[in-house]
């Protein structure tokens, strides 16, 4: 709660509501999702790093989605690639500078504490991750520019990139994205390159899971209002098909969760505590996305778990 109160209040300090007005203010909710992931007392300095590291996946989500246009997102991914507070000034717009150094800055902040540890490295890894982000989602927004329409495999292979950012929102939390769970290992000392590099593979079944089920109940989520739609009265074609693509996607869903039990349950290369953060990741996904898009609309769904989480614990 120190932590969660102190973002909070850091955030309120600098005015970003009114500095960023197009941006969901959405501390509390990183921070549930954090605990969500990292909930032992060991781990604290861990959760309080993958909360801040979410927030930059809702404040990149925000800007390539909801406010931004095209071109001035072309500088900004740009930007974004070279990772450098130098090159701030050939932003063409002050709130896109504010972005990009609220966005460096978190994460320079993460690799003063992951030093500490001697995990420096562990920071290049997210920022790689966040690269690949803003790539994905500079690429959904040239679709929309040039009216592309892509085929489910093209879309697939990009959105499941673009899906931290918890993970379409924000999660695409995120989900949740990969970048911000590659780095909060800090108090694990099974957590070395190695186990960094062997979560980054992309063949690797643990990271290809997590982004699929962020990704597919992101999108399950956005098809709610259909299948509301047609519970009475007549279906017509479209509201049919989308019906069926509904069912697909569950029963894509399913395979997806079969896939995760058995990466978890299999050898692998890293510790079985490493892998049961990626296992938190997705159980946080459904909770998220139970009902609603819980992140977007919190108070739909995820106010009374947060609540009973955060202010009225069950007593021990």
């Amino acid at each position: 709660m120190p932590c969660l109160l102190k973002a909070y209040s850091e955030w309120k300090e600098e005015n970003m509501e009114s500095r960023l007005p197009y941006a969901r203010n959405r501390i509390v909710e990183c921070f549930f999702s954090a605990i969500a992931v990292y909930f032992e007392p060991c781990y604290a300095r861990a959760c309080n790093i993958y909360a801040k590291l979410l927030s930059t996946l809702v404040l990149n989500d925000d800007t390539y989605d909801a406010y931004s246009t095209y071109e001035e997102l072309q500088y900004f991914t740009d930007a974004i690639q070279r990772f450098d507070i130098g090159i701030m000034d050939e932003l063409p717009t002050n709130y896109l500078k504010l972005v990009y150094e609220t966005i460096l800055n978190i994460h320079n902040e993460a690799e003063d504490k992951m030093r500490k540890e001697g995990r420096s490295y562990a920071i290049s890894y997210a920022i790689n991750e966040f690269k690949k982000l803003a790539e994905a989602c500079f690429a959904e927004r040239r679709w929309v520019h040039r009216s592309y329409v892509p085929t489910f495999d093209e879309y697939m292979d990009t959105a499941m990139t673009s899906s931290a950012g918890l993970v379409s929102h924000i999660i695409k939390l995120h989900a949740l994205q990969t970048a911000a769970w590659l780095t909060n290992f800090n108090r694990m000392e099974e957590a070395d390159e190695t186990a960094y590099q062997c979560l980054i593979n992309t063949d690797n079944k643990l990271h290809k899971t997590v982004n699929k089920i962020a990704r597919l109940y992101d999108d399950l989520s956005t098809n709610e209002q259909c299948n509301q739609e047609c519970v009475n009265g007549e279906i017509k074609a479209e509201e049919k098909r989308g019906l069926e693509a509904v069912e697909a996607y569950r029963e894509m869903i399913e395979v997806a969760w079969k896939d995760m039990n058995e990466a978890c349950l299999k050898p692998m290369p890293v510790s079985n505590k490493i892998a049961v953060r990626a296992l938190n990741v997705a159980r946080l996904v459904l909770v998220l996305y139970k009902k609603d898009d819980g992140f977007t609309r919190p108070e739909l769904s995820l106010k009374d778990a947060i609540a009973k989480l955060l202010i009225h614990p069950i007593p021990l």
